[in-house]
């Protein structure tokens, strides 16, 4: 039952962390008394460790992370962002995009680069949760 507890929790935590600023998932629509918990603005050097330390230790939670952070966030243009991600993707690979915090037309510019890329190199897309699934 704990594994499937934390599964649950994990993919719950996947779907809020790619559509929180979208038109996407936002609350989970269930009579079941479950929660995620999500996290913002780290890594944090003096909390991260703990934080996670804590959720796994004393909870039995995962943390979900990404192999695919590429600074989207930061003064780039399309071809940046597009390049560093095929670059860094493999298969089973997370990537973080960023859709707030300022100017993201580039961004929006590159991601259906980015899946067609992919796509043609015979990626599929999932959820975290789905992509978690034995």
């Amino acid at each position: 039952m704990k594994n499937i507890l934390t599964l649950f929790v994990v993919f719950i935590i996947g779907l809020l962390m790619m559509f929180w600023f979208s038109n996407g998932i936002r609350h989970a629509r269930t009579d079941r008394k479950v929660i995620a918990l999500t996290f913002d603005d780290g890594p944090n050097p003096t909390y991260t460790e703990q934080l996670l330390r804590s959720l796994e230790e004393k909870h039995g939670l995962k943390h979900i992370g990404a192999d695919v952070v590429v600074g989207d966030w930061k003064d780039m243009d399309a071809d940046t962002i597009y390049t560093r991600v095929v670059r860094k993707v493999r298969p089973g690979s997370i990537v973080v995009l960023h859709d707030g915090g300022g100017e993201r037309s580039a961004t929006i510019e590159a991601v259906p680069l980015i899946i067609d890329k992919l796509r043609a190199q015979g990626y599929s897309f999932l959820t975290v949760g789905e992509l978690l699934l034995p």
